[in-house]
């Protein structure tokens, strides 16, 4: 299937959302999830002060480090860098060809409030920074596996499908709605580039 066969995009009310339902096929999403599901899942945090805070955000993640992880995050750059190269025509962001890969798990009762994933001013003391310019939200969960868990970017509810494949601008606000049965588990992707200008 082509970028285009999958695509479905909203551009209708904002924020842009890139949406590919079902893009990574079921073959791979079970090699992705059985690689990471041997991580040791730790609480997530809200912020760059890596807080912990409930009443935002309650999910359970492991970093994909591209030394650690080196098989895992070769495979998931492979098929998200040319979908992302894809989404430059509408995006319109610098990039480097280097990524933050997040593997998050939402049991019962989890969430994660309404934010944006933009990481605001750099350290003027030690120079521009590396900002993450796109997100990427991979699910890798059967939807019958769970319950609740809807993806919301703007106003648009995301389908969740394993392997749709979802594309928003950092500071885009989204939020994961509770968890009310079962186990979520998805990649979150940023695509990380120089200083925001």
């Amino acid at each position: 299937m082509s970028f285009d066969e999958s695509r479905q995009k909203n551009v209708n009310s904002p924020p842009y959302v890139a949406v590919y339902e079902s893009f990574v096929n079921k073959n791979t999403i079970g090699q992705w999830e059985e690689e990471a599901s041997a991580l040791e899942l730790k609480a997530g945090y809200v912020g760059i002060d890596n807080a912990s805070d409930k009443l935002v955000r309650k999910a359970s993640i492991a970093w994909i480090n591209s030394k650690r992880h080196k098989n895992l995050y070769k495979s998931i750059s492979d098929v998200v860098l040319p979908l992302i190269d894809a989404e430059m025509i509408y995006f319109r962001v610098d990039i480097f060809r280097t990524l933050e890969i997040q593997y998050t798990t939402y049991y019962e009762g989890d969430f994660y409030a309404r934010h944006s994933d933009l990481v605001i001013g750099p350290d003027r003391e030690k120079g521009p920074q590396r900002q993450r310019k796109l997100s990427v939200v991979i699910m890798l969960s059967d939807p019958k596996d769970y319950s609740g868990g809807e993806l919301v970017v703007g106003r648009q509810t995301v389908p969740n499908n394993a392997g749709t494949t979802c594309l928003f601008l950092p500071f885009a606000s989204h939020e994961v709605k509770p968890v009310t049965r079962g186990i979520r588990k998805t990649l979150v992707v940023w695509a990380i580039g120089p200083e925001w200008r």
